[in-house]
C-alpha cells in the first residue's frame, strides 16, 4: 500500500503539499488567503507556509492600518510586486514595505514627506515599475519628486497620478530629470482647485509644464510610451498654458521611438504641433488627444502621404474643431 505522507500527500488533498503551496495557494490574493485559511483547520498551516513566497501583494481594495500592515509585512520575504493604499498610514508606516527584492511598486492616495522618493530609491534599487497616486501638499516634496527620479537606474516604466488641492502653490514642472531606462511615462495631473472661481490666468502656476521640461525627454532614448493628461475635472483652467507647437514638435522628433502618445489638457498647441508626432514617429501605432480646442482638419489633411496610415487606434476627445468629413476620411484607413 502506498504511504501518502511519504509521498507529500494529506488526507483530503488530491495533490502534493509542494504543489498545493507553489501551483495553486502561491497564485491567489492574501484576502483570498486568509478566507480560505478558515474553510478547513488544515489550512492555517498552509497559508502560512505560502505567504513568504507570494510574489505579490495587492491592498487596494482597502485602507490598511498601520497594525494590519505590522503583522504581513514580515512574513513577505519574496515579495517583488506590492500595491498599497496609502490613505491611513504614515510615511514611517509605508517605508516598512521597502525591499531590495522589490520590482514593482505602486502607491495609491498617498501626502508624503518630501525626502521619501529618496527612500524609495535608496531601498528599492531594482525597481522597474513606479506607480504613485500622490496628494499634492507639500511643495517640498514635488521638488524632491523632480530632482530623485534619476536615481532609479533600472527604472522602465513611470507612472504618477497628481492630485490637486486648495492649498497647493502649483502642479506642475519645469524639467524633467528621469533615468535613460524609462520606456513608458504616464503623467497626469487631476487639478480641482479654483472650482468656484472665474477663469482667469493669474491662478497659473510657476513651475508649469513648459516646452524645454519636454525637450528634456530627449534623454530617455527607449521612451516607446507617453501620456501626459490635466484632467479638468470641475475646473476649466486646468490645462497647460505654457507648451506650444514649438514644444511638441522638439518633443516629437526627440522621441521618434514612440509607439503609443496621450495628451490632454493642451489648449495652446494646434494642429502643426499634434500632426508632427504622426510625421516624425514612424512606429506611432496608438495616438489620443484630449481637450484640444486649436486642432483643426488641417492635421490631418496631409493623409495623401501616408502619416496616418501607420496608426492602428486614433481617439480625439473634446477636439471640436475637427469635422464629420474629416473623421469619415479617416474611418476610410485599412488600419484603425
Amino acid at each position: 500500500m502506498v504511504n501518502l505522507e511519504q509521498e507529500g500527500f494529506q488526507e483530503g488533498f488530491p495533490f502534493p503539499d509542494d504543489i498545493v503551496l507553489t501551483k495553486i495557494l502561491s497564485k491567489l490574493e492574501l484576502d483570498s488567503l486568509c478566507s480560505l485559511s478558515c474553510v478547513c483547520c488544515s489550512f492555517p498551516s498552509r497559508v502560512d507556509q505560502v505567504i513568504p513566497i507570494l510574489p505579490t501583494l495587492n491592498l487596494s481594495a482597502f485602507s490598511p492600518n498601520r497594525e494590519l500592515l505590522d503583522k504581513i509585512i514580515p512574513k513577505l520575504r519574496g515579495i517583488k510586486s506590492i500595491t498599497l493604499d496609502c490613505l491611513q498610514l504614515s510615511a514611517r508606516s509605508i517605508a516598512q514595505i521597502f525591499k531590495p527584492h522589490i520590482e514593482e511598486l505602486t502607491l495609491l492616495k498617498c501626502g508624503l514627506p518630501d525626502d521619501f522618493v529618496l527612500s524609495i530609491g535608496y531601498r528599492c534599487p531594482n525597481l522597474r515599475i513606479l506607480n504613485l497616486e500622490l496628494v499634492w501638499e507639500n511643495a517640498l516634496f514635488k521638488e524632491q519628486l523632480i530632482k530623485r527620479l534619476e536615481q532609479f537606474l533600472y527604472l522602465e516604466c513611470l507612472s504618477i497620478k497628481l492630485l490637486g488641492t486648495e492649498n497647493d502653490p502649483g502642479i506642475g514642472f519645469t524639467l524633467l530629470i528621469l533615468p535613460k531606462t524609462i520606456k513608458t511615462l504616464k503623467w497626469q495631473q487631476v487639478d480641482n482647485r479654483y472650482t468656484n472661481r472665474p477663469f482667469s490666468y493669474p491662478y497659473l502656476p510657476d513651475d508649469d509644464l513648459t516646452n524645454d521640461a519636454l525637450k528634456s525627454l530627449d534623454l530617455c532614448p527607449l521612451l516607446s510610451s507617453l501620456s501626459i493628461v490635466r484632467s479638468r475635472a470641475r475646473n476649466p483652467v486646468a490645462c497647460f498654458f505654457r507648451v506650444n507647437d514649438l514644444g511638441m514638435s522638439l518633443l516629437s522628433s526627440s522621441c521618434e521611438a514612440l509607439e503609443s502618445v496621450i495628451l490632454g489638457g493642451f489648449i495652446k498647441v494646434t494642429g502643426v504641433g499634434f500632426s508632427s508626432f504622426l510625421h516624425s514617429c514612424p512606429n506611432l501605432k496608438k495616438f489620443e488627444v484630449r481637450d484640444a480646442p486649436l486642432l483643426t482638419d488641417l492635421a490631418f489633411h496631409n493623409n495623401n502621404t501616408g502619416v496616418v496610415c501607420h496608426l492602428v487606434e486614433l481617439k480625439l476627445v473634446s477636439c471640436n474643431h475637427i469635422t464629420s468629413e474629416t473623421l469619415s476620411k479617416l474611418a476610410s484607413s485599412t488600419t484603425l
